[in-house]
């Protein structure tokens, strides 16, 4: 079963099921094959919404030639990058978060050779409270031999209090922009505009959006138009937030 995107390279089509990664391609007379299928932990749904990733994959590499997503390990997720001709076993597997407070719902942040993740463990699904999501964010570099091969992956840095957990980069600036809902807050949904720097990990600043469900984007992604605007899918509608220039 799939409940997650698919991405597409000039390989073939890679997707993500409730127990496998594949890469999917047509031979010469048009019939789709699969090129390959490399399993990965689905675990029981204790640390997601459901068994299986969370994730829709991630294409990056500075080779081209990677692909990250996570698993669905109880209590304590992996983030897994794999090879795409080679896929099995993975090049890295990183446990991230903490015991118990590790989940994800969104695709991993994937540029050259470097990925970030953000928590969503506590998402309760498409009506539950966002404020009960738990906070983090975390960055990793994949490391390389003189050849260019893989040689494993180490932590950049790790953010244990940032709550922006539908994150996007922006490149040029170096920003990564999120929106959540502020856990210290019990009795009702504050949702914020967060921007965290990509070099350090530190929160750069949040702002405040709205109040409650209308503005509830259940974990779907930021989107950051080349004006500046930030775009964002929620419930009641499209919000829109820019600079305040006086």
């Amino acid at each position: 079963e799939l409940q997650n995107s698919m991405v597409v390279d000039n390989r073939g089509v890679y997707l993500v099921t409730y127990e496998s990664t594949f890469r999917l391609s047509t031979d010469e007379a048009g019939n789709v094959q699969i090129d390959w299928e490399a399993p990965y932990n689905p675990g029981t749904g204790t640390s997601g919404v459901l068994p299986g990733s969370g994730t829709s994959p991630t294409l990056l590499g500075t080779r081209d030639d990677l692909i990250s997503l996570a698993d669905n390990t109880d209590g304590r997720i992996n983030l897994l990058v794999l090879d795409r001709d080679q896929p099995d076993p993975p090049v890295c597997k990183i446990p991230v978060f903490r015991e118990g407070e590790s989940a994800t719902e969104n695709t991993v942040i994937g540029y050259d050779d470097e990925i970030v993740i953000v928590n969503n463990a506590g998402f309760g699904g498409p009506f539950a409270p966002a404020r009960t999501i738990k906070r983090g964010i975390e960055r990793y570099r994949v490391l390389r031999d003189g050849e260019g091969s893989v040689t494993g992956c180490e932590n950049v840095w790790k953010n244990a209090t940032s709550f922006g957990n539908s994150a996007q980069l922006a490149t040029q600036s170096g920003v990564i922009w999120g929106w959540g809902a502020d856990p210290d807050v019990t009795d009702r949904d504050l949702f914020y505009l967060t921007a965290t720097s990509w070099e350090t990990g530190e929160e750069i600043f949040r702002t405040y959006v709205g109040d409650g469900r209308p503005f509830d984007p259940i974990t779907g992604q930021v989107h950051i138009h080349t004006d500046g605007t930030v775009y964002l899918g929620a419930v009641q509608g499209v919000v829109a937030m820019r600079d305040l220039i006086e």
